[in-house]
């Protein structure tokens, strides 16, 4: 059975691993199992055929830590996934013609997935609701450009839009 590495073990991670475990031997890093991304010395990594990448930067500076300790640990290992899959969250509002989209517009994802809509409340309300870390990601807000990963890594995105993502893979299926 292959081996899937999944840092960073959030609701997302969660709710996909019922959906891979069959398929895969997972590989867990997160804190709770004793691998922190934000402690370079605690990513005593094994081979993984592939990386399901979901953790969040850290809430403040200016660049992805965690994302570099990732990649350093698996530089160190002579780690090579044959496939990466990196989580993130600007594409699930699809093509909105360049408009600036908040939280209102809706989850496209969950949608496809039949899953009910994110439960809509006041930003009051959130800071009872959620972990401080994740309260902070509701006030940032960004229009992202991915020319440079694409002109200097020589990057072609497989599927470069929510949209074809969508339409290759199946409804998760999760509750």
């Amino acid at each position: 059975m292959k081996r899937l590495m999944i840092a960073g073990f959030g609701d997302v991670a969660r709710r996909a691993l019922p959906r891979l475990e069959d398929r895969f031997e997972v590989l867990r890093i997160a804190r709770r199992y004793g691998s922190d991304l934000d402690r370079p010395e605690s990513l005593a990594l094994e081979g993984a055929h592939a990386l399901f990448h979901c953790s969040p930067p850290p809430g403040a500076g200016e660049s992805d830590t965690r994302t570099a300790n990732l990649l350093a640990a698996l530089e160190k290992g002579r780690i090579l996934p044959a496939r990466v899959v990196y989580v993130s969250t600007s594409g699930v509002y699809g093509d909105c013609a360049g408009a600036r989209v908040d939280e209102s517009r809706p989850d496209l994802v969950a949608e496809h997935a039949g899953l009910p809509r994110p439960t809509r409340v006041t930003r009051a309300q959130m800071v009872d609701l959620v972990p401080e870390d994740l309260y902070s990601f509701t006030c940032e807000s960004r229009r992202l450009d991915n020319r440079r990963m694409k002109q200097l890594l020589g990057v072609r995105l497989r599927y470069p839009t929510v949209y074809e993502g969508l339409r290759h893979e199946p409804a998760l299926g999760v509750d």
